[in-house]
């Protein structure tokens, strides 16, 4: 980051299929920096009562770092961020029926190789769009 400005190489957002479903862009943090892939997750389920994953697993050795998180749905209901195996909660947003809210804050995960899992209070419709990167 030079002057708090962050610079986008390589191909525009939607363009980079990564061939699973996600997307990548390559951001340096500088010119002399080493490159960091950003990695776009779309997630729908109709029941996310019971925890699931949100993000892929980060590189083997790394923790994951969510730097933006979109979460929508049809029904009130509160929504977690959580990690996989030990479910400690890193966010939880609370949203009306028909809302949406996006988490800008940076979430770090607490355990390596472990992804981010979403779970809902409620039973309906909810939509996670999860931008993450890895991070040592």
């Amino acid at each position: 980051m030079a002057n708090g400005v962050l610079t986008v190489d390589g191909l525009p957002l939607g363009t980079a299929d990564n061939g699973d479903g996600t997307r990548a862009l390559l951001v340096t943090q500088s010119p002399a920096a080493v490159p960091q892939t950003l990695t776009q997750t779309y997630t729908a389920s109709a029941n996310m009562t019971t925890a699931a994953a949100i993000t892929p697993a980060p590189a083997s050795g790394e923790k994951i770092v969510a730097v933006g998180i979109q979460v929508s749905t049809d029904t009130a209901m509160n929504f977690s961020v959580q990690m996989e195996t030990s479910a400690n909660v890193l966010a939880r947003v609370f949203l009306p029926a028909n809302g949406d809210y996006t988490i800008t804050l940076r979430l770090k995960g607490d355990l390596a190789d472990k992804k981010l899992f979403g779970k809902a209070s409620a039973v309906g419709n909810v939509s996670i769009t999860a931008i993450t990167l890895s991070e040592a």
